[in-house]
């Protein structure tokens, strides 16, 4: 898994524009659309500052969901209450890959 090349540092949003506390003075990205209300370009500039912390997240979270398959595929084994539940990591681990792939972070 890599991660994607994204601006490093954290991003911040004053409600339009997103920037980066590595490069302050340059703009990461800029929310504008004439069509969605201040309150919407604001919501949206925040979710997108988000970013980079969200794909760190999902990373750190992904490794150790693999780590928790391997312990359910164990447990599976000899106690039938944990029935079930090594599909359920896998399908966890399905949707954070997903998620990853669409930000870059899988080749």
């Amino acid at each position: 898994m890599n991660k994607p090349e994204i601006t490093g540092g954290t991003w911040e949003s004053d409600g339009v524009f997103i920037t980066s506390s590595e490069q302050p003075k340059n703009v990461v990205a800029h929310v504008s659309n004439a069509h969605v209300s201040k309150e919407q370009k604001e919501a949206n500039a925040q979710a997108i500052s988000a970013v980079p912390e969200l794909i760190d997240v999902l990373i750190e979270t992904d490794k150790d969901l693999c780590v928790l398959e391997t312990t359910m595929r164990q447990i599976e084994k000899s106690d039938s209450r944990a029935e079930g539940m090594t599909n359920l990591v896998i399908e966890w681990r399905k949707r954070n890959k997903q998620a990853l792939l669409k930000a870059g972070c899988y080749e």
